[in-house]
């Protein structure tokens, strides 16, 4: 992978993160109930979602 296609991707997962950041909730029993619902979905082992809106609630106790 060239160093371009690495910039470009860390680019898109900087906005993804501020993306989901800005929509997420702030409270610990939404954190809660999210992340109930993130293992509830099938993430055909990709933990990312899980991991985003953790890092997007900023309650890694939860979590």
């Amino acid at each position: 992978m060239s160093v371009l296609a690495l910039h470009a991707l860390g680019d898109a997962n900087d906005r993804f993160t501020s993306e989901v950041r800005s929509l997420a909730p702030r409270s610990s029993s939404a954190a809660k109930e999210i992340k109930d619902l993130m293992h509830a979905a099938p993430t055909f082992g990709k933990p990312a979602p899980a991991m985003a809106v953790a890092a997007a609630t900023e309650d890694w106790q939860t979590f």
